[in-house]
C-alpha cells in the first residue's frame, strides 16, 4: 500500500526499564497562569484528578526512576525560552525533545503563523529522580504533591512563552517475588 503522507516527527526510543514493579503519572495544565514569567501548578501523585482509583507507589517501592516532561508554545525567534524551570524549588533544565523547529498551528494564519512570526512547540524532559522528597531515614515519599514553576508569559493565548502543562512519570521496582516482572519503555517526540 502507497503511503499518503508522514507526520512532522517520530517517536524515538528513550529507555527501557525491566522492573518488578510498575509506574505511576501524574500532570497539571498550566496554559496561560503564569505571573512575572513562570506558572505554578501542583501534580499529585496518586493523580485521582482523572482516575478516582488511581494508586500511588507502593510502600517500601524502590524509586528506579522520576522523569518530568512538558511542553511550551514559544515565538520561532526565542531559543528555548520554555527549557529552564523549577521543580520543588530546584532549578532544572529540560533536554528538547522532537523537532522544536516545527511549526504549529497558532492563529487564523495557520501553521506559518502571524504577522508576528511563527510559533513553535518544543517538548522538554529532565531528570527529577534526585529532586524527589526523602524523610528523615533518606527514604523516597512518591506519594506526596510536587510544585512546578515553568515558563508561562500569562497571556493564556496571545503571548509566549505558553506552557501547557507538565507531567511526571515515576517508575518503580518492588521486591517481592510475586510481583510480575514488567517491561516499561519510553518514547519520545
Amino acid at each position: 500500500f502507497a503511503q499518503t503522507g508522514l507526520a512532522q516527527t517520530q517517536l524515538q526510543f528513550f529507555n527501557n526499564y525491566f522492573v518488578t514493579g510498575d509506574y505511576v503519572v501524574g500532570g497539571v495544565g498550566l496554559r496561560g497562569l503564569g505571573v512575572q514569567g513562570y506558572a505554578t501548578g501542583t501534580i499529585n501523585i496518586p493523580d485521582t484528578s482523572y482516575q478516582s482509583n488511581a494508586t500511588g507507589v507502593p510502600a517500601g517501592a524502590d524509586i528506579v526512576a522520576a522523569w518530568l516532561y512538558w511542553q511550551t508554545v514559544e515565538s520561532s525567534q526565542s531559543s528555548f525560552a520554555g527549557q529552564q524551570g523549577f521543580f520543588r524549588g530546584y532549578p532544572i533544565i529540560g533536554s528538547v525533545l522532537g523537532n522544536p523547529n516545527a511549526p504549529v498551528s497558532w492563529s487564523s494564519g495557520g501553521c506559518s503563523g502571524s504577522s508576528n512570526g511563527s510559533k513553535t512547540m518544543p517538548t522538554y524532559r529532565t531528570d527529577v529522580r534526585p529532586y524527589l522528597q526523602v524523610d528523615l531515614n533518606g527514604n523516597v515519599q512518591p506519594n506526596v504533591s510536587y510544585q512546578v514553576w515553568l515558563a508561562d508569559s500569562g497571556s493564556n493565548g496571545g503571548g509566549s512563552p505558553l506552557t501547557l502543562g507538565a507531567t511526571l512519570v515515576i517508575i518503580y521496582r518492588v521486591l517481592d517475588k510475586n510481583v510480575p516482572l514488567n517491561a516499561i519503555t519510553l518514547y519520545d517526540g
